[in-house]
């Protein structure tokens, strides 16, 4: 069957498509915008923001794309919100060394670092000194070359919950 068949005698396209329109008066449309307004503000307030929850770093670390807002860097932990604290540590952790025996090796997985170890890190200098002891030993570990693996390690509030499985 070709479009030559196909016949549209006494039927209007445009007369369907605005017989279908509805209409809106002038303050029916002011409501309406209004409502529209207050449910963007509402879904605003609700989005989550990209530090919310736990951080989940695939391995190897690759931090393309990473931007770093310099400004926090002024502020005490204190002053830091939570998005801008995993801000900084992620910065910190982006300027460590990775061994090439760990990007060879490592062909995947993921370092989950928990929201109650940045609660604890955030308030605790010395949690916070160890969990990038942690991060800095895995990141510059080497061992025999050629075997390859996937890791997952989990970085919690207290070191007993700090878990880790690697695959051959």
């Amino acid at each position: 069957m070709s479009i030559n068949n196909v016949s549209s005698m006494g039927m209007n396209p445009y007369d369907y498509a605005c017989s279908r329109r509805k209409t809106m008066s002038t303050s029916n449309f002011a409501e309406k915008a209004k409502e529209a307004s207050e449910e963007r503000d509402t879904v605003q307030k609700t989005v989550l923001s990209a530090w919310a929850g736990d951080m989940v770093i695939s391995q190897p670390p690759n931090y393309f794309g990473f931007i770093y807002d310099g400004s926090i860097s002024n502020k005490s932990k204190e002053e830091m919100t939570m998005d801008e604290y995993k801000q900084w540590f992620m910065n910190e952790m982006s300027g460590m060394p990775v061994s090439g025996w760990y990007r060879s090796t490592c062909v995947g997985g993921t370092l989950t670092i928990t929201e109650e170890c940045f609660e604890r890190m955030k308030n605790d200098p010395e949690w916070e000194k160890t969990v990038l002891g942690m991060v800095r030993n895995m990141y510059s570990s080497t061992g025999l070359m050629g075997s390859k693996m996937i890791g997952n390690q989990v970085i919690g509030a207290r070191r007993n919950s700090a878990t880790g499985k690697g695959y051959l």
